[in-house]
């Protein structure tokens, strides 16, 4: 089956990975898992993804959500840290810093070598190093979290979203999100999507990319987010594919965009070379990618094409069946 397929929007062309959820190690901050009960050896752990928090206010109504928001808050992806070394420009991240320590470094060991750089050039270990960094981008993610605000549901013509409500915040909280967003904090990115995607109910590829990279972190409303607003935009075929990915990586609740783009199109026709037919089944066996089709007739056997001959069986069971009741 797929690992990936092509989204294309905004003239750009974006790669949608396919995730395990419950499998990739960074998904345990936005999961919680609940152990099975101890009295009964056949049961077993159940998975519950965390709904965040888009906004403040929400913690206002639903203040359970703090805590998944603060443990969803520490995962981001080290390597995209920002590292500042006036002497040496070329070090712009914790990922340049390692390159240079393992071309630079004198003794043995690639902890050992990174350390003895890291110490040279900013005082620090590279451990001590990372979480000083990690620390500063997860304060600095608080702070900017305070400044976002909810879209008035209840406004005509307001767009409703279940993934990740339309927000809005003053363009400095919005820069200070999208840097922290490209040191990879995933929540940052997450926020960042709804941000970009919120102005002007205009999906564009950068709120698209936003969306992936949180969705590459293990952040299970993100893909389903984006599949929403793609479904808003009319981008049928790739709102149905990310929904899919998304039922697939373990995030069964996406199952309800995949009923949102079937009744969008339930009454649309498509004119074909072999005659009419419903604009949904030509989605499904025509317009998705074949990996992600097959993850959907997993999902939904009952969209699976049927053969000729299964057609005839079923025609010839219903006359059957009606003979009988003669």
């Amino acid at each position: 089956m797929a690992a990936t397929f092509t989204l294309r929007i905004d003239g750009a062309a974006l790669t949608v990975k396919r995730k395990f959820l419950f499998k990739n190690q960074n998904s345990i901050n936005f999961v919680d898992v609940i152990p099975a009960a101890s009295n009964d050896p056949k049961s077993k752990a159940w998975h519950h993804c965390r709904h965040l928090p888009s906004s403040g206010h929400e913690l206002t109504w639903f203040p359970e959500k703090q805590q998944d928001l603060e443990l969803a808050a520490q995962q981001l992806d080290k390597k995209r840290l920002k590292v500042s070394i006036p002497d040496h420009p070329e070090i712009r991240t914790v990922e340049d810093l390692r390159r240079h320590a393992e071309a630079t470094g004198t003794v043995k060991g690639q902890a050992r070598r990174r350390d003895e750089i890291s110490k040279a050039l900013t005082g620090f270990t590279h451990s001590p190093l990372i979480e000083k960094l990690r620390a500063q981008v997860i304060e600095q993610f608080f702070a900017a979290f305070d400044g976002i605000r909810l879209y008035d549901p209840t406004e005509p013509g307001a767009r409703e979203f279940i993934f990740g409500y339309n927000i809005a915040a003053e363009q400095s909280v919005v820069a200070t999100l999208a840097r922290l967003a490209s040191q990879g904090h995933a929540y940052s990115q997450f926020l960042s999507g709804l941000l970009a995607a919120s102005k002007d109910d205009i999906l564009t590829s950068r709120a698209v990319q936003f969306f992936l990279e949180a969705h590459d972190q293990g952040l299970p409303q993100a893909l389903p987010a984006l599949a929403e607003r793609l479904l808003a935009e009319r981008y049928f075929s790739d709102a149905l594919q990310c929904a899919a990915i998304a039922v697939a990586g373990g995030y069964a609740e996406a199952r309800s965009v995949i009923d949102d783009v079937g009744r969008a199109t339930a009454h649309a026709l498509l004119e074909t070379p072999r005659g009419m037919v419903g604009f949904f089944q030509y989605l499904v066996e025509q317009e998705i990618d074949p990996g992600v089709r097959e993850l959907l007739m997993e999902q939904r056997p009952e969209w699976r094409p049927k053969t000729h001959e299964e057609v005839l069986a079923a025609m010839f069971a219903r006359q059957r069946g009606g003979n009988n009741h003669v």
